[in-house]
């Protein structure tokens, strides 16, 4: 049999040259330096500066890199919720250890797990479910499996029996003032965890409060202090207003 003939066609070398250059992924793209972020990045960015906890972040990463429990204490508003887990994915990731970093934060209310959730993707430039996300009762948006933070509620986190607590690298379990069974079972869990798993590392935060029984129940570990804003106080008196009007006018 006679070999196939091949035609030598310009346009058909065009198109193969065409399918190879879609065949082949664009080469990647290097970020224009002359570039600047857009304001809204700014604006984030120069907020996140201003929160009390910036001045201790080396701080915070040091104790946390050198003891398995550390506790933080913090009055609201210091910014201990948001950025403490950011600081601890950014460390892993400009690191290159990001596929080791997975991050649990507990709060009390759903409503603020969800609400925490949203912030922290909002100052990350990102959707819920990337490198945030959060998991209530009957509602849930995950985050990918490495390198995230999950948001979820004392029970969520009690009802997996601990599992999670094991996959995680780093726990945090805020507002830990506001006990309640949930929580008292969960710092069980976690005691024993500490224990059986070196690596995994616990981060209790609490407002401004005696957190002397915290530190005791975890071998006395060490207690960051991050002092809050202060503001001016107005004080408002309202005039005395009249009583008994009914029977004023009636009587």
């Amino acid at each position: 049999a006679a070999a196939p003939h091949f035609s030598s066609d310009p346009s058909l070398s065009s198109c193969r040259s065409e399918s190879a250059r879609l065949a082949d992924p664009p080469p990647p793209s290097r970020p224009d330096p002359n570039v600047y972020p857009p304001p809204a990045v700014l604006q984030i960015l120069s907020a996140r500066a201003q929160l009390p906890v910036q001045q201790f972040e080396e701080e915070i990463m040091a104790t946390v890199e050198q003891n398995p429990v550390v506790i933080i204490r913090g009055a609201t508003g210091c910014g201990k919720t948001t950025q403490v887990p950011q600081y601890i994915l950014d460390r892993f990731i400009k690191g290159g250890r990001a596929s080791d970093c997975n991050i649990v934060v507990t709060q009390p209310r759903r409503i603020s797990a969800v609400s925490v959730a949203e912030r922290v993707a909002y100052e990350r430039g990102e959707d819920l479910g990337k490198s945030c996300g959060y998991s209530v009762r009957f509602e849930s948006v995950l985050p990918r499996p490495h390198a995230s933070v999950l948001f979820c509620t004392v029970g969520t986190q009690s009802r997996q029996q601990g599992e999670p607590c094991c996959r995680s690298h780093h726990v945090i379990v805020d507002e830990i003032h506001e006990r309640d069974i949930n929580t008292d079972f969960l710092l069980v869990v976690l005691r024993d965890v500490v224990q059986a798993f070196p690596d995994v590392r616990i981060i209790l935060m609490s407002a401004t409060i005696d957190t002397t029984m915290f530190r005791e129940y975890f071998f006395n570990c060490p207690i960051i202090e991050v002092f809050g804003r202060t503001f001016p106080v107005q004080d408002y008196t309202v005039k005395a207003t009249r009583t008994n009007h009914i029977e004023k006018k009636y009587f």
